[in-house]
């Protein structure tokens, strides 16, 4: 089963070390990783390029549009059979290409499967993973609640 992951991108160049590093330090790599960059002048560009001697990317210009049209333009350039979306500021667990793919493999008639979002903190320039929720049910509720 081939993998690509597919990854928007706009003003995060402070970011992109962490996805990317992440990503070059799973078990089992992904096939190529898609960017779409929206350029900014941040030097996002220089950082991708860095990462491309570690994993297989493929950076698209996105011209327009928002993070749908980004999201779009990546189904289309992706070449995998699984495809896996990631946020441009997170990081993926060791094993995060690994288990989609278990699960994936489990559940065959599966069209999309979705996943767990947990905070992380930086503590002095090191990013530290939490078991946190990165959104709380208790937040919907309380809306949801006063609403009614």
């Amino acid at each position: 089963m081939r993998v690509s992951v597919i990854i928007p991108t706009y003003k995060r160049a402070w970011a992109l070390p962490y996805v990317l590093d992440s990503l070059s330090k799973q078990s089992i790599k992904p096939d190529e990783v898609v960017i779409i960059l929206k350029p900014s002048g941040d030097n996002s560009e220089n950082i991708i390029k860095k990462f491309q001697e570690v994993l297989n990317i493929k950076m698209v210009l996105q011209s327009g549009g928002y993070s749908s049209a980004a999201y779009a333009l990546g189904i289309k350039v992706a070449r995998g059979d699984l495809l896996l979306f990631l946020d441009d500021d997170a990081i993926a667990h060791p094993d995060w290409v690994k288990n989609y793919i278990n699960l994936f493999n489990e559940l065959a008639d599966a069209g999309a499967i979705g996943g767990f979002e947990y905070k992380a903190y930086m503590i002095n320039g090191v990013p530290h993973l939490t078991r946190e929720p990165l959104y709380h049910d208790d937040i919907a509720k309380k809306h949801i609640t006063e609403r009614h």
